[in-house]
């Protein structure tokens, strides 16, 4: 299975974010919003049979069908399956793709730790003004371009995520979450709706905006539920990646891959250091009491695991026999001896005060290993 991108801007962030900030993404819980981003194709690493690479290959491609849900992706299009064609979904058309981002903009205007903030609303004290009693841009920079998904469209929304889960095999973790992840985005677009058309009517002047502010209340209880299913919906399909991941990294040692396994195994050593980092900044929003003794040696079993993929270089019969092009495998070699680099400069330079800059560098290297490492096994 392809491995996972992820987005370290969203994930340093420590504001309005998802999943890990994501605030990746933007707009999904992860990404756009978001969270995190897309994984690459469908991808597997060649199972000892048919029907095994197969299973592979249908779990992989549901999984990362779920992994675009969540992350928002303009359309999504799934393969015909035993099932027959799910078919496309085209978020334009149901006008939930700007839902995310404009929720999220509309918070940032006028949200005060989950109140509505009457004076950045109606534009008291702002040098723009105001205009029918509203901050004279708001409306604008928070609704236009914007249209309301109609209950069709959003019922078009459900239904295609119900048939994905009903794709084979049966994924109960991620299912379960992609269907929960769909209802929280339709509760908060019907919600972002009445608040669009409360103030488009006109009809705060007639209560004082008390209906704002109730739905004002909803929306942000509303925008946690969602954020929260963003992120279960990704640490499940994180959690099938690692079932499957280590897999294939048995079948790829027992039948005596030992190229591949190579591979693996540096890839591995890279998200390994990097997961630890970005959880530490996550949480702390800064790498204050880091251990640095334990930082080294991920960094130290790095370089080992990076000289063991090495040694293959000029092996062409070996990089054949397990199905490795030569570009592949020299591009890959590159991307870890650059991540290696970056983590070596972060542990020379930690706390001179651009810990985030060396931690987003890494982190750029870290998606480039993922990258190659997706070409190579996909």
């Amino acid at each position: 299975m392809s491995k996972q991108q992820r987005n370290v801007s969203l994930m340093l962030c420590v504001t309005l974010a998802l999943a890990a900030c994501n605030g990746q993404q933007a707009a999904s819980p992860n990404g756009q919003d978001h969270a995190p981003a897309g994984a690459g194709s469908a991808a597997t690493s060649a199972p000892k049979d048919a029907s095994s690479q197969d299973e592979m290959g249908a779990t992989a491609t549901k999984a990362n069908a779920w992994l675009d849900i969540v992350s928002n992706k303009l359309s999504i299009s799934l393969p015909r399956s035993a099932g027959g064609s799910v078919g496309d979904l085209n978020f334009v058309d149901t006008g939930i793709y700007d839902l995310p981002d404009k929720v999220k903009g509309y918070l940032k205007a006028v949200d005060k730790d989950g109140e509505l903030d009457m004076r950045r609303l109606t534009g008291q004290g702002s040098a723009i003004g105001q205009q029918d009693g509203l901050e004279r841009m708001f409306m604008m920079t928070t609704f236009a371009a914007y249209t309301d998904p109609t209950d069709a469209s959003r019922q078009k929304y459900l239904d295609f995520l119900k048939k994905v889960a009903a794709l084979s095999p049966s994924l109960p973790s991620m299912d379960q979450a992609g269907l929960a992840f769909g209802q929280r985005v339709v509760d908060l677009s019907v919600t972002f709706s009445s608040i669009h058309h409360y103030y488009e009517s006109g009809a705060y002047k007639l209560d004082d905006f008390k209906q704002g502010k109730a739905l004002h209340h909803q929306l942000v209880e509303q925008y946690k539920a969602y954020r929260a299913a963003g992120q279960a919906l990704e640490e499940a399909r994180d959690a099938l990646y690692q079932e499957q991941h280590q897999k294939e990294l048995a079948q790829l040692q027992q039948d005596g891959k030992v190229l591949m396994v190579s591979i693996y195994q540096a890839s591995d050593a890279v998200d390994d250091l990097m997961d630890g980092l970005v959880a530490r900044w996550s949480r702390d929003g800064n790498l204050d009491g880091l251990d640095v003794k334990q930082l080294q040696a991920k960094v130290d079993r790095l370089e080992q695991l990076s000289a063991g993929v090495k040694k293959f270089q000029g092996q062409s019969d070996r990089l054949q026999q397990e199905h490795v092009s030569n570009d592949n495998f020299e591009h890959f070699t590159q991307a870890i001896d650059d991540a290696l680099i970056s983590a070596k400069v972060l542990i020379k330079e930690l706390h001179q005060g651009h810990d985030r800059e060396l931690l987003q560098n890494l982190q750029e290297k870290r998606e480039r290993v993922v990258s190659q490492f997706n070409d190579i096994v996909s």
